[in-house]
């Protein structure tokens, strides 16, 4: 008979073996996990990219479209020079505020007064105002009115937010609201000097439009940038301009 020695470990495992067993196991799960959150994570900032990228898009398309049909046009105003009358009304690098060549008050009576000292032929139109406002693309209609061969706009405004998480832009890269040379709009002139910024409202041809959207506010991910450059419908009504 063979006596067992008891000195002799039996099969199996020993605390050491499911120690370091453990351990291997929690580096692998780790990886796992944070392998998982970084594809999460991209997956996040990708969605967060194409909705910042879409947004951006149709605020830019609807403040351009806006700008085009400004009332500077041939069918609504009286001309002196070939970008119109001074019908934009404030012009700042954040702020645009121009009456509209869009939804016109009709009226017989020629020579209706807006207050730049533009006449109109055909009636008064909206007063648009789009601006910068805490971070916010922001813009307020208000419909006009005619009173005493004036046009007024004294009706209730109508506002809506185009984008939010928007920047500026300094020299085309994105910058605090705050920060000198900060622009959502810069103005150039119209035909024949297409190309130079101008500061005088009767000289305005062009608008450039720029701004940067945040991505879903995330650090992880750079701001869209979206400029686009319009053409106003004065110029392009103008036979002499370049197309």
């Amino acid at each position: 008979m063979t006596r067992r020695d008891a000195t002799r470990p039996e099969g199996g495992t020993t605390l050491v073996e499911m120690m370091l067993a453990v351990a291997v196991f929690a580096v692998v799960v780790a990886i796992t996990y944070g392998t998982l959150g970084n594809v999460q994570q991209q997956t996040t900032n990708n969605i967060n990219l194409q909705q910042a990228t879409q947004a951006g898009m149709l605020a830019l398309n609807q403040i351009s479209s806006e700008v085009r049909d400004m009332s500077n046009s041939f069918l609504n105003s009286l001309q002196s020079q070939n970008s119109g009358t001074a019908d934009i009304v404030t012009m700042t690098a954040t702020e645009l505020a121009f009456l509209s060549g869009n939804d016109i008050v009709n009226n017989d009576t020629a020579g209706i007064v807006d207050p730049n000292g533009g006449s109109f032929t055909t009636g008064c139109a909206n007063l648009i105002d789009i601006k910068l406002v805490s971070g916010n693309l922001v813009q307020t209609d208000i419909a006009p009115t005619i009173a005493g061969a004036q046009c007024t706009w004294t009706a209730t405004p109508s506002t809506v937010t185009l984008l939010r998480k928007v920047e500026p832009l300094c020299s085309g890269a994105p910058c605090l609201a705050t920060s000198t040379g900060a622009s959502i709009f810069s103005y150039l002139q119209g035909y024949p000097s297409l190309g130079q910024s101008t500061s005088a409202a009767n000289a305005v041809g062009e608008v450039s439009v720029g701004f940067a959207v945040l991505a879903g506010g995330s650090s992880h991910v750079s701001p869209v940038v979206l400029t686009q450059t319009v053409r106003l419908a004065a110029v392009l009504a103008d036979p002499s301009s370049p197309s």
